[in-house]
């Protein structure tokens, strides 16, 4: 019990400083985008790298935001058949559901982990803001692993619940 606390508290934490550069993020692509418009329509100029940066933001602001609905468990589902089952079936087949997720999240995370850093994606530099190509990339293995580690809580609390239940019958 003393692991799934200390878990709990570091993914709390985790999903804190991700809440903060998404919120982050997200006003200086608003104000990036705000100064571009009035460049470009006013002035009739606009800066070489902003369209990239936003680009670049954009995506860090999907993974990290992903990741954050995920730990809330409040993606997208389709639960016609599992929304009819008994309670406690519908306990279990969210529990499959959050394995096979889970598994899916390691194999992504792999690949992803690989492609970001392999040789290619690190010495390729953007023309627009003359960065490595590894700073967008390296935003999927970092919003992936969150997955893992919020996915890991989720699954133990599961396990948990249900087996609260079993005890109670």
């Amino acid at each position: 019990m003393a692991v799934l606390k200390g878990l709990k508290a570091f993914n709390k934490g985790v999903a804190k400083v991700y809440e903060v550069i998404c919120t982050v993020l997200l006003g200086v692509m608003c104000l990036l985008a705000v100064v571009e418009v009035v460049r470009r329509y006013v002035f009739h100029v606009s800066f070489m790298w902003s369209d990239e940066a936003l680009r670049y933001m954009s995506v860090w602001i999907t993974f990290f935001g992903g990741a954050l609905v995920f730990r809330k468990a409040s993606m997208t589902v389709f639960d016609l058949f599992i929304g009819k089952l008994p309670p406690k079936k519908r306990e279990i087949a969210d529990l499959v559901v959050l394995i096979i997720s889970f598994a899916f999240l390691i194999f992504i995370f792999i690949k992803a982990a690989q492609y970001s850093f392999s040789g290619p994606v690190v010495r390729e530099i953007s023309s627009g803001t003359h960065i490595s190509m590894l700073v967008p990339y390296i935003s999927m293995p970092c919003g992936f692993g969150a997955m893992l580690l919020f996915g890991i809580e989720q699954i133990i609390d599961k396990v948990i619940a249900l087996r609260g239940k079993e005890e109670k019958e």
